[in-house]
């Protein structure tokens, strides 16, 4: 009896942090939702609603796709005889070493950046609560704005934890399987797979520098501490190029693995489990919209940071055109992988058809890799793709997820 009260006390607390881990994820609907009626509809009754709703779609997307990884991985008590070192780098040209550490200090970096997005959607999430309820944080007593302050300090923190616990053996995975590539300049591909992905990714990768850099002005301006313009432009700036190398690195040759393959999703989740219905319904409906404001995100972020950067005329009918079609692919990508994936890794963890240890990478065999096709696990490094998650910049890849890496 002690024993069960004791697992069943542990799974409460496993996904109690999971869950709250990814409360920014409500942050970054609000915070969507905000710069689209900014553009369209400033003064709009809807306003409020939609970006409740948008934070809402988030978060149980969150749920339903990526705290069940989270809690698997977190619960597993087996050590990490899988896990990645550096040993055969070493004996690489030193040309694949160099592209092995850079890659792997980008990405790394790019998760920084996604971390504090992650704070600034808490605050934005904070300044929402505050509306809701006609105040303004501003005229709040010092402890409750520092009080604030300090849980987007720990989200910056625990999204990073995060990112060192559950992705950074997949970035090892990413960056060892490039540099191998370099060494042994093998860069043969499949013309007709490659042409897919470039035809649903172009749109997406060209608009991702301008997310990141959106998203990092607007996490510095919250932070109490005032940076010059010329700082924030410089530090966004290299966020927009880190972000940029992640989802080249990672996210682009997922896709492309994903084109090569022909595999069936749900075909592959035999059995049923009680309330697989009802929760494939919440997954998809959340996950439509939550793909939706994936790509108002994007498109947003590359009408504000022209705008902001090059002075541009933001209503330009050309920059809105961009603007569309990276909303467009960006959705149509954050659909494909972050929710119909997630809810295939989702359903095969609850039905106890989780093939994971089947297929969790392991360093002896990246000395003869396959095409194997694609699984995202935004929380572990367990994927049957050879370029897994491991970032989060905010949701996007993150969906596919934040992100990517």
């Amino acid at each position: 009896m002690l024993s069960t009260i004791k697992s069943i006390g542990t799974k409460i607390v496993q996904y109690g942090l999971a869950g709250v881990s990814l409360l920014p994820s409500i942050g970054s609907g609000i915070f969507t939702s905000n710069k689209l009626f900014d553009f369209i509809a400033p003064n709009s009754s809807l306003r409020n609603p939609v970006a409740a709703f948008f934070g809402l779609a988030g978060y149980t997307i969150q749920l339903t796709t990526r705290v069940p990884s989270m809690v698997k991985k977190t619960a597993d008590d087996k050590p990490c005889i899988n896990c990645e070192t550096d040993e055969d780098i070493q004996e690489l040209s030193a040309k694949a070493k160099a592209a092995y550490y850079s890659l792997l200090l980008t990405v790394s970096m790019s998760n920084g950046f996604s971390s504090l997005f992650a704070y600034l959607s808490t605050i934005t999430f904070a300044e929402y609560i505050a509306l809701l309820f006609e105040v303004s944080i501003e005229n709040q007593s010092p402890v409750v704005k520092y009080t604030i302050q300090g849980i987007g300090v720990l989200i910056f923190g625990a999204n990073y934890w995060s990112y060192l616990n559950f992705n950074y053996e997949a970035a090892k995975v990413n960056a060892k399987k490039w540099a191998k590539i370099i060494d042994s300049g093998d860069y043969s591909f499949d013309g007709k797979a490659a042409a897919k992905t470039f035809g649903i990714s172009f749109f997406n990768v060209a608009s991702s520098p301008f997310l990141a850099y959106f998203s990092t002005v607007n996490g510095l301006q919250k932070l109490p501490i005032p940076f010059p313009a010329s700082a924030k432009q410089i530090i966004s700036g290299v966020s927009a190029v880190t972000y940029l190398t992640s989802i080249l690195a990672t996210s682009v040759p997922r896709t492309y693995d994903q084109m090569k393959s022909t595999r069936s999703t749900e075909a592959e989740i035999e059995s049923d489990f009680a309330c697989k219905k009802p929760l494939k319904g919440i997954t998809y409906g959340f996950g439509f919209f939550d793909s939706i404001r994936n790509g108002i995100g994007n498109g947003m972020g590359v009408i504000n940071t022209t705008a902001d950067v090059f002075h541009a005329d933001p209503y330009n009918p050309t920059l809105i055109t961009g603007a569309i079609l990276s909303t467009a692919s960006t959705t149509y990508l954050a659909l494909q992988f972050g929710i119909l994936y997630g809810w295939e890794k989702t359903a095969k963890l609850i039905s106890g058809k989780d093939d994971a240890e089947e297929v969790r990478i392991n360093v002896n065999e990246l000395n003869d890799p396959v095409d194997t096709g694609i699984e995202i696990d935004t929380a572990s490094v367990e994927t049957t793709s050879e370029y897994a998650v491991t970032s989060d910049m905010p949701d996007q890849i993150d969906s596919l997820r934040h992100f990517i890496n």
